[in-house]
């Protein structure tokens, strides 16, 4: 059932509507395949992993100009974040295995299968889901290497260090994870050896990655982003309560059979063997440590859950295969079924709520590459409809508190001069919610609503004089320059 769960998610990678951060994601790897660098000609404050990594998909020069090209370009980035997921869910499996056995490793990927929380995620173009892949990979080098009786190979905490490392090349998130992680090793180890080898291996791709930046002469706008103003971000946070309590109510078995299991797990470490300490404590303390970071870190989205809810799955799966253990077989089986569809029914109900279309969007891309070029440049809170347009501004989103006062005085001048002329707006309530009301003014009286919330140039309506149904009538065509 969990791998039909998983399939079935297919479908939702051509038609379930892309969330405002995929937009800014794939436009960050289309501009890095269009040569530009993040952080140093665009502003970005996530690590550059991704961005990296997607853009090969996005460097067709059809992806500009023809729409069919460019949704299948974002169809194929969500596919290979399904196989990304598909790739976490198989290391939740071999955890649960060494944990306890097959049976807690099925039940693990029942539970992770049954978490529409963590599915909306992952199936979304996020630095996130490879990030939680490489996380998990980590945690399984460890917890195999603990669980064998053999000696301990170095290569294996290596290994589990640089995965560890590239997850921080995806998303800054996982570095609440790295004190449950050193405390485990410690404790594994007391003479820091395999913390070292862990911390030598998380280090190399952290350091490749900065000497990359420091020869393109963009370490320190590299550092500034992703650190500095990431730090302030976080900062300025929530309450985290609301979104538990609603990930609780709507998935109700992976959090209360996960947390459980958090709390007999961290009781029984006393009681058990070396052996067994050494295999689920790089489990239980990374758990510990995102769920001390839920409340720590200021923006729990659904995102960073997607980090905690695996962990939660391996313990929760090797707390129900024991009481299963408990029940005779024919009472185990009906409880195990019950709990798997109950869980998936829960998790349907949370698809068909949440779901919406993608086809209104692709109509908005459709529209700007009809009533623009590849070259014409845009200016918005969001992408949106001009993913895949040149931005006309070093901050192409402004869904946060990015950009300051002197940044928007800078673009007004730029404006005004004609040094920066975007033919595009993309007037969203993102961008009508940060800019400033002379930065409003500007634009409103150079520019004429054309589509939703996309407004072209004035000068495109052949003069400011002319009339709205006039307008509306000469953009039911293509236009010509």
């Amino acid at each position: 059932m969990a791998g039909a769960l998983l399939v079935a998610r297919v479908w939702f990678i051509a038609h379930r509507a892309l969330d405002l951060d995929e937009f800014e994601h794939a436009h960050a790897a289309w501009s890095v395949a269009q040569g530009l660098l993040p952080y140093r000609d665009f502003f970005e404050h996530h690590p550059p992993g991704l961005y990296f990594a997607i853009a090969p998909l996005f460097g067709a020069p059809a992806v500009a100009s023809i729409v069919d090209t460019a949704v299948r370009s974002l169809i194929v980035a969500r596919a290979a974040m399904w196989l990304t997921m598909v790739g976490s869910t198989a290391l939740v499996y071999r955890l649960g295995v060494v944990l306890r056995g097959r049976v807690a490793g099925a039940l693990a990927v029942a539970l992770l299968a049954t978490s529409s929380q963590f599915l909306d995620s992952m199936l979304e173009i996020r630095p996130d889901v490879p990030a939680v892949l490489c996380v998990l990979a980590a945690i399984w080098c460890i917890a195999r290497e603990e669980a064998r009786s053999a000696s301990v190979r170095p290569a294996a905490y290596l290994a589990g260090g640089a995965a560890f490392g590239l997850s921080l090349l995806f998303t800054q998130k996982t570095l609440v994870a790295a004190p449950g992680l050193a405390v485990a090793l410690l404790q594994i180890d007391r003479r820091f050896t395999r913390a070292g080898l862990f911390a030598f291996g998380a280090i190399a791709p952290l350091a490749a990655t900065a000497w990359w930046f420091h020869a393109h002469g963009a370490l320190a706008p590299l550092w500034h982003n992703t650190v500095t103003i990431s730090g302030r971000l976080n900062a300025d946070g929530f309450s985290p309560l609301p979104r538990l309590v609603s990930s609780v109510v709507q998935q109700p078995a992976i959090y209360v059979l996960g947390l459980c299991a958090v709390a007999a797990s961290a009781r029984s470490l006393i009681r058990s063997s070396d052996r067994e300490r050494g295999i689920v404590r790089p489990i239980l303390y990374p758990a510990l440590s995102l769920l001390a970071g839920i409340f720590v870190i200021g923006r729990a989205y659904d995102q960073y859950y997607a980090l905690l809810l695996p962990l939660l799955a391996v313990l929760g799966g090797a707390i129900a295969s024991d009481l299963a253990a408990r029940l005779p077989s024919g009472r185990a089986s009906a409880a195990t079924t019950a709990l798997i569809v109950a869980a998936a029914a829960i998790s349907y109900v949370n698809y068909a709520r949440t779901f919406a279309p993608m086809a209104p969007q692709i109509e908005e891309m459709a529209w700007v590459m009809q009533h623009t070029t590849p070259r014409d440049a845009y200016l918005g809170g969001s992408p949106g409809a001009a993913l895949f347009r040149p931005h006309a501004w070093f901050y192409f989103f402004l869904t946060g508190a990015f950009a300051g006062d002197a940044d928007y005085r800078a673009l007004e001048a730029a404006l005004e001069s004609g040094a920066v002329r975007p033919r595009l707006v993309v007037m969203d309530r993102y961008f009508q919610g940060r800019a400033p009301a002379s930065l409003l003014a500007h634009v409103t009286a150079r520019f004429r609503r054309a589509h939703g919330d996309l407004y072209l140039r004035q000068s495109e309506y052949g003069s400011s004089t002319l009339n709205a149904s006039d307008a509306s009538e000469r953009f039911d065509r293509p236009l010509t320059r």
